[in-house]
């Protein structure tokens, strides 16, 4: 791909918050790659702090219009005729539109099982757009001013519940953290607004906007939850935590960085994408508190080495 390709370029994503930090280095990689051309992002709004330091803009009406249309139209819209499209999806492309300045990164290959950013890689390489590997020192340099090291944050939610370990699990974590001289804090989103939590003693933290939830996390010195947006946002901060996987495979969708229990379920993992179609999801029930406690313990042994 030559770096001339355009007079400019739009992003289109529409996944939730862990597909688009998995994808932030390959968006880098591109901006990096084409540092004269303007770019333009066609996603949710919310994303757009992380997007704006990299002289990324939201797309004009016009364009974003065009992009929509591309849904149930086969042809190039005018409006995109100087404009090349890099469109993120999870595994397959979405729309019936097939052009020469449209271009598809999917974080899941159909061929061969990779971790998404490895997945990513490979497609930039075949389009010949160098992966840049210093996106973590970058996003450390750009958001991770004031981080300090006080608390554990335990996060009992996840885009889907088939992915959740059972609430009183998490509730009897926060107490094995608390009792480990922890500050712990339990962060809830919109997704578990109808949770019971009258009997936890545990204090507890709405996150209601991503710039929250990101302040929350710069403040940890731990974190736990299932395979979700929150502890992806974690491990772009470099943080440490645990993960608990059960319908989706780790070896695709593990928080780099960040260790992760796999549910020893024989039917674990049953989807790549997150599209989980089990009516009775039972995966999360056979991580048990005697594998948390293990893993504890080793997190507490190398803090005391100062490891």
């Amino acid at each position: 791909m030559k770096k001339n390709t355009s007079d400019n370029i739009i992003f289109v994503h529409k996944g939730a918050l862990g597909d688009f930090l998995l994808a932030w280095p390959a968006l880098l990689s591109i901006r990096t790659f084409f540092r004269q051309a303007e770019i333009f992002w066609h996603g949710r709004d919310a994303f757009l702090p992380w997007l704006h330091p990299l002289g990324i803009k939201k797309a004009p009406y016009q364009a974003a219009s065009a992009l929509d249309g591309l849904y149930s139209s086969t042809g190039w819209p005018r409006a995109l005729n100087k404009t090349t499209v890099f469109w993120f999806g999870v595994d397959r492309i979405t729309v019936a539109c097939s052009h020469p300045q449209l271009f598809f990164l999917t974080a899941v290959s159909s061929a061969k099982i990779r971790h998404v950013r490895n997945n990513y890689i490979h497609q930039l390489h075949n389009l010949n757009i160098p992966f840049n590997r210093k996106w973590q020192e970058t996003w450390m340099d750009l958001f991770a001013a004031n981080a300090s090291r006080e608390m554990a944050l335990i996060f009992p939610g996840s885009g889907n519940p088939a992915k959740n370990w059972p609430l009183q699990n998490f509730l009897w974590a926060g107490e094995c953290f608390k009792n480990a001289g922890y500050k712990t804090l339990l962060v809830l989103g919109p997704a578990e607004e109808k949770l019971d939590l009258s009997g936890s003693r545990l204090k507890q933290m709405r996150c209601t906007t991503l710039e929250e939830l990101q302040g929350l996390i710069l403040k940890s010195r731990i974190l736990l939850g299932n395979d979700s947006g929150p502890m992806h946002l974690g491990a772009m901060f470099n943080k440490p935590g645990l993960v608990l996987f059960g319908p989706t495979p780790l070896r695709i969708w593990r928080p780099p960085g960040m260790r992760a229990l796999k549910s020893p379920a024989h039917c674990a993992p049953c989807s790549t994408t997150a599209r989980i179609r089990c009516q009775q999801p039972t995966c999360m029930q056979a991580v048990t508190r005697k594998h948390f406690r293990a893993w504890m313990d080793n997190f507490l042994n190398f803090k005391d080495a100062g490891l």
